[in-house]
């Protein structure tokens, strides 16, 4: 396999690290909470180092700095206006849903069982792919924890979690959808990884979650 497809892989996990970075950064002067903006700090500095981590690794596959496109980019900026449009409105928690709870569980998802091994510098990528995993699993967590206490003091109505559960996830079936061929140049089913996170998102049990 040539160097082109991980290179386009890491070029996408960058966009979307860049995207997780201004996300948290935003919504952190949001949180009413002490212990909610601390963390989302914390995750700002985290995301800032996951996109110099995929940076370096891309740069590493091509040291030349030859721009790299991805195949995301459109589906990508689909999901960033629909966050801007909750960050723009002071919607903490619609943003948390975006970020947090779909986006982070599709990175956590999708980083820690892609099989980088099937490029000859794949195994190099191992321990920083863990890494991320690992941390985006906490994002994912934090996320799942204001959402459903949220709803305990019915702070947000369980029909608008569910719609807004639903419009994320379809923008980020849009993503795995515009990966297409990356999927194909690795020898992986798209429609299973889709199948695989929606059986995931389902998983944190949150009421709205299931389609």
């Amino acid at each position: 396999m040539s160097n082109l497809p991980i290179a386009r892989l890491l070029a996408t996990i960058l966009e979307a690290e860049r995207l997780a970075w201004e996300c948290a950064a935003r919504q952190a002067p949001l949180a009413a909470a002490l212990h909610q903006g601390r963390f989302l700090r914390a995750q700002t500095r985290q995301e800032a180092v996951h996109a110099a981590v995929v940076r370096a690794s891309l740069f590493a596959i091509e040291p030349g700095g030859r721009r790299i496109a991805t195949p995301a980019e459109a589906a990508l900026g689909a999901y960033r206006r629909r966050l801007d449009r909750d960050l723009c409105e002071a919607n903490l928690l619609g943003s948390v849903i975006g970020m947090q709870i779909v986006f982070e569980g599709l990175g956590s998802f999708v980083i820690g069982r892609m099989n980088l091994a099937l490029s000859g510098h794949g195994e190099r990528y191992g321990p920083a792919r863990r890494l991320l995993a690992r941390q985006e699993d906490s994002h994912h967590a934090f996320g799942t924890q204001v959402l459903a206490a949220a709803l305990d003091r019915r702070d947000l109505p369980l029909a608008s979690a569910a719609e807004t559960i639903a419009e994320y996830r379809e923008l980020a079936h849009g993503i795995l959808c515009a990966c297409d061929e990356l999927f194909t140049e690795f020898s992986v089913s798209r429609s299973i990884y889709q199948r695989r996170f929606d059986d995931a998102l389902e998983a944190t049990e949150l009421p709205g979650v299931r389609a």
